[in-house]
């Protein structure tokens, strides 16, 4: 063992076990999501592996952070208190939210593909009886699937689809066949368009959020997945306290400023991957907590509310504090997507009308 690593293994001995186990979960979140990153459109999964790798070292070792070089001759340590943890929680969670956003786009773009391969079926069906009935089971099969939006079982109905489309070309007269080639090459496209980013309005340009209509898209598919699974559920509604006062005294460029922060601390706050944030509309925010009950989402509320409010945004025009306010409402069995919302929209309301700068459940 060199000496860098006696160092770092007496370090790590020396630190307090509440650090010591910190530490370590932080490194062992950096490994295990570059283990599994994919490639993404800004950079490979070797790189993404090594930087996590680096970053991980870094915490648990003391070794250089990414992007400084490393020192000729048997590196000293770098002490607990000298170590960059929020940057490599901050390259953690931006990593995160980048694959997250790919993967809604993605989701998007194959709903697309497969609704308008539905439409193709639906015209090609009408003219042929005879191979009616495998068509329209075929169809209903990709309806399935394109509202489940699970991508493993998208993949495989996909495939599926595929090969009885070709079989069906064989049998077809000549004169259908062209049309029969034109929705395979729909369906292949599904499968090539998995990592694409290309779902206009499903991001908010300001923050980088997800918008107000990916977020209800995500509802109504939550709703329907929570029948099924029974687990329990949690939404956010969140607003900035008096923003529409505040634009009118710090102009809308302040105002604009203090959205992007707060969209920033929101994530570093909901970093959780069964986590959904959006930009809701103005100066407020939605969340769909996954798997989290009423204790937890009013926890992880109050959280994001100490975020806010212990260290001011930092603008052009200075130091600008503000706070927030959070609704809490946990899905109820067979609950409307609208009824939901309203009650998390209701709780947000209690909070602004107890004082601001709070937390209030719905019941």
């Amino acid at each position: 063992m060199d000496r860098s690593r006696e160092a770092g293994d007496e370090a790590q001995a020396a630190r307090p076990e509440p650090l010591a186990d910190a530490m370590e979960a932080l490194a062992l979140a950096l490994r295990e999501f570059g283990r599994g990153a994919p490639d993404a459109g800004d950079v490979s999964a070797g790189t993404v592996r090594a930087t996590c790798d680096r970053w991980a070292r870094h915490v648990l070792l003391g070794d250089a952070p990414p992007g400084e070089p490393a020192v000729a001759g048997p590196p000293a340590p770098i002490p607990p208190a000298g170590r960059r943890w929020r940057a490599a929680a901050q390259y953690l969670a931006g990593r995160r939210h980048v694959e997250a956003r790919r993967m809604a786009h993605a989701q998007l773009a194959m709903q697309q593909e497969l609704q308008g391969c539905l439409r193709a079926l639906d015209s090609l069906a009408a003219g042929d009886a005879a191979s009616g009935e495998r068509l329209g089971q075929l169809m209903e099969r990709l309806r399935a699937v394109a509202s489940a939006m699970d991508p493993a079982l998208l993949g495989r109905e996909v495939v599926a689809a595929a090969g009885e489309l070709a079989r069906l070309s064989r049998e077809r007269r000549a004169e259908v066949r062209a049309q029969l080639a034109e929705i395979q090459g729909r369906v292949r496209r599904v499968a090539g368009e998995r990592d694409a980013a290309c779902a206009d309005g499903m991001m908010d340009e300001l923050t980088r959020l997800f918008s107000r209509a990916a977020f209800d898209e995500h509802a109504r598919r939550t709703v329907a997945q929570a029948r099924l699974l029974g687990r329990p559920t949690s939404m956010l509604m969140i607003d900035v306290d008096r923003f529409e006062q505040f634009n009118q005294a710090r102009g809308r460029a302040a105002g604009d400023e203090v959205l992007r922060e707060l969209g920033a601390r929101l994530t570093r706050v909901l970093r959780v991957r069964s986590d959904f944030v959006a930009r809701y509309g103005g100066g407020q925010f939605a969340a769909i907590l996954g798997e989290t009950d009423g204790a937890q989402a009013v926890r992880a509320a109050e959280r994001l509310l100490e975020a806010v409010r212990a260290e001011p945004v930092a603008a052009a025009h200075g130091r600008l504090a503000v706070t927030v306010s959070a609704g809490v409402a946990v899905l109820r069995d067979g609950e409307p997507v609208a009824v939901w919302l309203g009650r998390a929209g209701r709780a947000l309301h209690d909070a602004k009308e107890a004082g601001r700068d709070r937390v209030a459940a719905a019941p």
